[in-house]
């Protein structure tokens, strides 16, 4: 009876030795597993780290870049591009900061799309830069660029880009090829935010044009070409103002020539390569401005023009890890002297 007692015991203390070995390794596992998770989630968080400042690195590289050339594009040539109006370009210009600190146009002018492998432990940033677009405007009915239907509704725009309030002027790059009289043409559109009437001030809307008088075979003091349209609404003279075409009414729309609003024709420069427009809101009330739109190329579009921000893009890359930094700035205002005040930082 005694020996059937004593093995029981010991049956009992091996099972309990069983449990409590079970128990440990349990536990002891499950501390493993979360100092494992912890040492992944500690290396992911100093990796992201390392990949953020990789990020900031490309963005104080298209900052740098934007600084002396401010219709500067990276990469430089933007072959296709991936959003409804033409803007963010489908390839992207890498540099690999351990290997080259700062990468030049000449070899990846064009961009890439190469894979980064998340086993490669390599400082990587991919940079966009982009600033041109389809048309400058608001496309209200969605048919890829600006015509007269554009304005039909007096509510739009609401984008103040596309709007200039009293006496205010507004600065546009224009884009194109050497040839002035196909890709260089200016297509524009505007009407006044309210109906004129007899008691309305004169109001006008002054367009000036500067060209490349290189290019266009001219002395250097015939740089710019300039021309007022006056509100024909209004019923006022004004003196030396030209006469826009109405090409829509309720509300008026204008056009500086007809129905193809082709504003070099109208301003007879169609042979001068044209490099920047200036327009101008001279008169009317204070709640008065003009919403204005314009393609290039022809009526339809064709060559791109330049947006309303250049946006500067970086992905930066490092141990499986990714961070974008991406800065957005007014083309109106932002110089690199008040850039701080003109640019709208965001990162992921």
């Amino acid at each position: 009876m005694k020996k059937i007692l004593k093995k029981k015991k010991k049956a009992a203390a091996l099972l309990t030795a069983i449990l409590l070995s079970s128990i440990i390794g349990v536990v002891a596992i499950g501390v493993s597993a979360l100092a494992v998770r912890q040492v992944n989630i500690s290396e992911t968080y100093s990796n992201g780290l390392v990949a953020f400042y990789s990020a900031e690195s490309g963005l104080e590289e298209g900052l740098l870049r934007y600084r002396f050339n401010k219709d500067t594009q990276v990469p430089f040539v933007i072959n296709a591009t991936t959003d409804a109006i033409g803007r963010t370009p489908a390839r992207k210009y890498r540099s690999l900061l351990d290997r080259n600190p700062m990468n030049t146009y000449s070899t990846t002018s064009t961009g890439n799309n190469n894979f980064y492998l998340l086993s490669d432990r390599s400082q990587v940033y991919d940079l966009q830069t982009y600033y041109k677009q389809n048309y400058y405007g608001d496309d209200v009915n969605n048919d890829g660029y600006i015509s007269q239907a554009d304005f039909t509704n007096l509510s739009r725009p609401n984008n103040n880009f596309y709007k200039l309030s009293k006496d205010e002027q507004k600065d546009f790059t224009i884009t194109g090829s050497n040839n002035p009289s196909t890709d260089n043409r200016i297509y524009l559109y505007w009407r006044w935010s309210s109906n004129c009437n007899a008691g309305k001030a004169r109001r006008a809307l002054e367009v000036k044009l500067k060209v490349d008088t290189a290019a266009s075979g001219l002395p250097a003091d015939r740089d710019e070409y300039t021309t007022l349209f006056k509100d024909t609404t209004c019923g006022q003279t004004i003196a030396n103002a030209d006469t826009p075409t109405i090409v829509a009414s309720g509300p008026t729309v204008f056009a500086p020539a007809g129905g193809d609003a082709d504003l070099k024709t109208k301003m007879n420069i169609l042979s001068l390569k044209v490099v920047s427009m200036s327009l101008k809101s001279i008169g009317g009330s204070d709640n008065d401005y003009i919403a204005f739109g314009f393609n290039q190329g022809n009526q339809n579009g064709g060559s791109k023009v330049a947006g309303p921000t250049t946006t500067i893009r970086s992905l930066g890359y490092f141990g499986g890890v990714t961070r974008e930094i991406s800065a957005n700035i007014d083309r109106q205002s932002g110089t690199i002297l008040d850039i701080f005040n003109y640019v709208i930082y965001k990162g992921e």
